[in-house]
């Protein structure tokens, strides 16, 4: 499969709210209830957007060097064509280049498929962290 990926400018902001809402919609509708349709705040997106690779919250005693990946989401229309798996590739990729290790993500800690899924495509499961009513399995993936 031949991807290009171009990171979201902050004009394209509703682009990026609309395709999670289509996700919350679509994970809700298969009973996982990791995203919910209206939790999206365009200013936290576009902060998230400007801050980039970084994730403090969930890793805070973490080493410099890696970089992180949040919210991966593919239109429903697109299901099925690898893209998931081609879109954490490039990540991986790009931030080999820049000379980082590891890739690091985090799913919901009952969401089964997922952390099946991250294991999979080779992430290993460095811990859970409870985060209020919501707990997050962190996972990583070190990069050549």
């Amino acid at each position: 499969m031949r991807l290009t990926v171009e990171p979201a400018r902050t004009e394209e902001l509703d682009l990026v709210l609309n395709l999670l809402e289509d996700a919350s919609r679509w994970l809700l509708a298969k009973g996982v209830e990791q995203w919910h349709a209206g939790q999206w705040k365009r200013e936290k997106i576009a902060a998230a957007m400007e801050r980039g690779w970084s994730d403090e919250l969930f890793w805070p005693a973490a080493a410099a060097d890696a970089r992180y990946v949040h919210r991966v989401a593919v239109a429903s229309d697109a299901h099925g064509r690898g893209l998931g798996r081609a879109l954490l590739d490039w990540a991986g990729r790009e931030i080999a280049r820049r000379g980082r290790s590891p890739l690091r993500l985090d799913c919901a800690c009952d969401n089964p498929g997922l952390r099946r899924y991250h294991e999979e495509l080779g992430f290993r499961h460095r811990g859970d962290r409870p985060m209020g009513r919501y707990c997050a399995s962190l996972y990583e993936r070190a990069l050549q």
